[in-house]
């Protein structure tokens, strides 16, 4: 049974721009996920899909960020690429994630299921 759907996109410049402030960086993203994103090559489109997935998240908790920070959620890829879900460092089996960009945009999708 699926509990919650969320999605969410973004401008990849919006991004571009804000990781460029260390604080931006360290109050959305933990420091494992930025070491993982520094290793990429597309990194501003990896970070904009990352902060795309984690509002989607909140989205199908029906919550937004309230009781949640950003650093609580934590999106990481296994060797071929599928995102996985981590709240409060616990890897989430109940969520299924899509993400995508483009030039322009990044988006995510996130399924919440029982």
């Amino acid at each position: 049974m699926i509990r919650g759907i969320g999605t969410d996109i973004i401008e990849i410049l919006r991004i571009g721009k804000a990781i460029r402030d260390p604080k931006f960086l360290r109050k959305v993203f933990t420091e494992k996920e930025r070491d993982e994103q520094e290793a990429r090559g597309n990194k501003v489109e990896s970070y904009a899909a990352l902060f795309a997935a984690k509002e989607a998240i909140v989205k199908a908790m029906g919550t937004g960020f309230r009781g949640i920070e950003f650093t609580d959620i934590e999106i990481f890829h296994d060797d071929w690429g599928k995102p996985w879900v981590y709240l409060h460092g616990i890897r989430q089996d109940d969520w299924s994630l899509s993400l995508s960009h483009c030039k322009a945009y990044a988006v995510a999708m996130a399924i919440w299921e029982e």
